[in-house]
């Protein structure tokens, strides 16, 4: 293959990327035409299942699952920020939360595109020296207000 061919060959492989990359979904959302709280309470009746109890692993495991089943429901979950939390208020400087900042674009029942927004949160229940080896979880959206 020549250099110009091979030129011609990358510059167009560049490009499909870059258009993949930007093509929105056009597959509707499951709460596609409710109303901002029906679609938001929708989404925190499966958050509040995915929730509830104690859960103990290394690589969280039950937030994965939430993140999964959203997603087999065929909602577009975008994870916005994910940070640990609560360093200071420990003797060792370990973190006492995880938290994940999620947003749900949606189409409302006005035809407007809409937003839920909300957070996932793993609160340690563990020991002091490790306060995360054991956790429990808080989830849940609400829909971000227009200004």
């Amino acid at each position: 293959m020549k250099q110009k061919e091979l030129k011609l060959l990358i510059k167009e492989i560049v490009r499909q990327t870059i258009k993949e990359e930007n093509e929105v979904s056009t597959t509707p959302s499951p709460i596609d035409g409710q109303s901002n709280n029906v679609a938001a309470s929708r989404v925190n009746k499966v958050l509040q299942s995915l929730s509830k109890g104690m859960f103990s692993d290394n690589s969280w495991e039950a937030i994965h699952k939430i993140f999964q089943k959203l997603q087999e429901l065929g909602l577009n979950v975008e994870t916005t920020s994910a940070k640990y939390g609560g360093h200071a208020d420990t003797e060792t400087g370990m973190p006492k939360f995880k938290e994940w900042q999620i947003s749900i674009p949606f189409t409302n029942k006005n035809g407007k595109p809409t937003v839920l927004v909300g957070q996932i949160t793993a609160h340690g229940a563990g020991s002091r020296e490790q306060p995360l080896d054991r956790y429990d979880i808080t989830a849940y959206v609400s829909p971000m207000s227009s200004r």
